[in-house]
């Protein structure tokens, strides 16, 4: 899973509508593109409803461990307000994760947005959480979006995904078949522990899919 790439061929090599120069990258990793998208909203406002979008479409796809453990030890401050409009669009293993932030906040200015909800109201599914999102400010439409048979046939960890599930074995699979070539390197680029890296790769090598070293 290459990590050269800049963040717009990112998000565009996991089936958002952006424009990008670059090629797609059919290896691109799910859930840390989203990570690094989530750190970049308060940078780019557009950024939150293009995440939203993708979630409500794909976000039940999600190994919501291996994001956590991306996310680090101090989880991006959208993070838990991403995880709340999964649970909005039933996907309820996003609720290890939600968290309120330290501080209100808003995707753009805080009085417009604060004026905004007093004449329209909030969002249901942020209401209360600590997040301001007036109704309607978020553009969260299906046509940002590749639906599933689309992306799967630009992006290989998302083909993965759909066959092995949205779980570990989804991930290393994917690290295999990137070039990774052990389980060392596997568990690295994973973010899991060396016993299911291992465990898997030796899976693979039984099945033929990558040949016996050493």
């Amino acid at each position: 899973m290459n990590t050269n790439i800049n963040l717009y061929q990112r998000l565009a090599s996991i089936g958002i509508n952006v424009n990008s120069e670059n090629t797609l990258y059919v290896f691109s990793d799910i859930e840390l593109t989203l990570i690094l998208a989530i750190k970049n909203i308060s940078d780019d406002k557009r950024l939150l409803g293009l995440i939203l979008s993708w979630v409500k479409i794909h976000g039940d796809k999600i190994n919501i461990e291996r994001l956590s453990k991306i996310s680090g030890n101090k989880a991006p401050p959208w993070l838990g307000l991403i995880a709340l409009f999964g649970i909005c669009c039933k996907q309820y293993r996003w609720k290890k994760i939600v968290s309120r932030p330290d501080t209100l906040l808003t995707n753009g200015n805080p009085d417009t947005n604060k004026a905004r909800a007093k004449l329209k109201g909030e969002e249901e599914w942020s209401k209360g959480s600590g997040y301001l999102i007036p109704k309607g400010s978020e553009s969260i439409t299906d046509k940002y979006v590749l639906a599933p048979e689309q992306l799967a046939k630009i992006n290989k960890h998302y083909k993965n995904k759909l066959i092995y599930g949205p779980n570990w074995r989804a991930d290393i699979a994917t690290a295999i078949e990137s070039g990774a070539k052990n389980p060392y390197q596997v568990a690295k680029i994973c973010h899991c522990s060396y016993e299911p890296a291992h465990r898997v790769y030796k899976d693979f090598i039984t099945a033929g899919i990558i040949a016996k070293t050493g």
